[in-house]
């Protein structure tokens, strides 16, 4: 992650291709870095499973006993591209699952031995071999000379000093053992897999209180998605991003945009206890609508950008989703580098054609993670559904980037990505909640009935929500005025009171009364295993009677006896 925004200092240019390469190019390195890479669990879960679909026996065409197959009924890969496309409803991009296994059957049919998926690279390598000067210093003086693009690149691969037709020749032999070549986008070389096939966010109360900073300033808001990656049945082998909790860092906000603070001084807190319940940062979510009346910012939504059908992501934004999936790294043992594309996902709330909010998922290509790890793309100025490829300078070899698109004649033409349409490194993510069918456990309070007012989420002074002792000893009040004992009375578990991930950030970085990892790490357990008992016996610990005390300086009304906050255990 340290490397993967290092300036290019000097020497060779090379692309890489994502495509297989043969064993006998690659390193012996190789093999001691597959052992020791750690893949995530739903890869590890995938890499075990069959993944071929079966298909049913059909009256008219088979012609066999119930026990036999034929080709019309053996089941098929799961990238089968008729399958995919006659899907209800159509599935787009196969799972990175599934082509990992077609590039293995291609491997195995062309009796090619499948060893590695080389990640794309853009930039300058950081040593050359030959030892010539740094770039720009020996290149520079061959393109003054012979003010040739082609003589400007040989130089910078073999150090040339001489200037001949044998020269020439040499490098273009170079060229193609190596492989070194542009990046062209068409839509037939354009990305036919992703890492993260759906987005489910566990309920709608959590993106409701999100939303709620955006409907009582009218600013615009950034969070970060905390959540896990299971298995996906829409799709085979197919990866889900399910949604647990939103994280809202600290950020300058306003009527068109939010800006990010780096750093972040919580950052290394929230992602520990997130890492300790279970969870991890998957992806982000920022906003974009606005209201249709905007004196009295009420009504129906737009989409801020003019139209949501014409305009998917900007260029800026798809500048930052490649920033966020290259410092999010999807661990591959498939890969000669020990990681491969990224999992980190990337959701917008828009504004759709009737006026109400809609969310929509995306990721980059990881050609585009590639430009921008080289920090080659760059935003327009007047167009942001359009990006624009770096030129060459003394600082910096940017390779020659296409894009291939039909004229008014219907006739293939090739363009220099300057401007290049976004629409080339956007992979759409469907996005939605549970359904009333297929509910999910939600991994914190948010869908607790009995409370009416959550604990507030951190950094929201603008609309006059502030974390302090004050509130959290209201917070703790609602449950400690509800009578378990009255037959009427709502029950609650004891994981309903402390089961928030803003009220546990709280609890470790306030600065009156600071809970250690050590001190909270039981109740971290608890929580993550559902453990209604081992969240009573923490709440009983001594830690927590001594911050109850304090607690009652500020509102005397609070008990101190812990039977009001403890109800009584009922089956789930």
């Amino acid at each position: 992650h340290d490397n993967a925004f290092s300036k290019p200092s000097n020497v060779s240019f090379v692309i890489k291709s994502d495509h297989p390469i043969d064993i006998s190019s690659s390193s012996l390195s190789f093999i001691s870095k597959l052992i020791d890479i750690e893949e995530d669990d739903v890869d590890l879960q995938l890499d075990k499973v069959d993944g071929k679909i079966p298909r049913q026996q059909d009256s008219r065409l088979c012609h066999h006993n119930r026990h036999g197959k034929c080709l019309h009924c053996i089941p098929i890969e799961p990238y089968d591209e008729e399958y995919l496309k006659n899907h209800s409803p159509p599935i787009k991009h196969m799972s990175f699952q599934a082509y990992i296994r077609k590039l293995q059957n291609e491997a195995s049919v062309e009796k090619n031995t499948f060893s590695s998926l080389e990640n794309i690279s853009c930039s300058i390598k950081e040593q050359c071999l030959t030892g010539h000067p740094p770039w720009p210093k020996d290149i520079i003086l061959a393109y003054i000379r012979e003010n040739s693009h082609q003589a400007y690149l040989y130089r910078c691969l073999f150090n040339m000093s001489t200037e001949s037709d044998d020269t020439y020749e040499s490098g273009r032999e170079f060229l193609n053992k190596n492989k070194i070549q542009t990046l062209t986008f068409d839509n037939h070389n354009h990305e036919t897999h992703r890492h993260v096939d759906n987005i489910t966010f566990e309920n709608g109360n959590m993106v409701n209180r999100f939303l709620e900073y955006w409907r009582s300033s009218g600013h615009q808001r950034i969070g970060f998605l905390y959540g896990r990656y299971e298995i996906y049945d829409g799709v085979p082998l197919g990866v889900r991003a399910v949604v647990a909790a939103i994280y809202e860092p600290p950020q300058e906000t306003s009527k068109d945009s939010a800006q990010l603070i780096f750093p972040d001084p919580q950052e290394a807190t929230i992602d520990k206890l997130a890492y300790r319940l279970g969870i991890r940062r998957i992806g982000w979510i920022f906003t974009d609508p606005i209201s249709n009346d905007k004196r009295s910012g009420t009504g129906p939504v737009i989409h801020h950008r003019g139209s949501a059908n014409t305009l998917f992501l900007t260029a800026q934004e798809c500048i930052m989703v490649g920033w966020f999936q290259n410092k999010n790294l999807n661990k591959c043992k498939y890969s000669s580098d020990g990681y491969f594309g990224s999992k980190f996902v990337t959701v917008v709330v828009i504004g759709n054609a009737t006026g109400q909010i809609q969310f929509e998922g995306y990721q980059v290509s990881n050609q585009c993670m590639a430009l921008v790890r080289s920090e080659i793309l760059l935003p327009t100025f007047d167009a942001p559904e359009l990006g624009y490829i770096k030129e060459t300078s003394p600082e910096q070899y940017v390779p020659d980037v296409y894009f291939k698109e039909k004229d008014s004649y219907n006739n293939e033409i090739m363009k220099i990505g300057r401007p290049l349409p976004l629409e080339y490194l956007i992979l759409d993510v469907p996005t939605g909640f549970p359904t009333a069918n297929h509910q999910m456990k939600s991994t914190f309070n948010d869908t607790c009935s009995i409370m009416k007012t959550p604990f507030c989420i951190e950094k929201r002074t603008r609309t006059d929500e502030l974390q302090d002792m004050d509130t959290l000893a209201l917070y703790l009040q609602k449950f400690a005025e509800i009578d378990v004992k009255r037959a009427n009375s709502l029950t609650y578990k004891t994981t309903d009171i402390l089961a928030a991930l803003h009220l546990l950030r709280y609890l470790v970085a306030n600065g009156i009364f600071q809970f250690s990892m050590d001190q909270i790490d039981p109740l971290f357990d608890a929580l993550r295993n559902n453990d209604l008992n081992g969240v009573t016996t923490w709440i009983e610990s001594e830690v927590w009677q001594t911050l109850l005390q304090l607690l009652q300086i500020e509102l005397p009304g609070l008990s101190s006896s812990m039977k009001q906050l403890t109800p009584t255990v009922t089956n789930e």
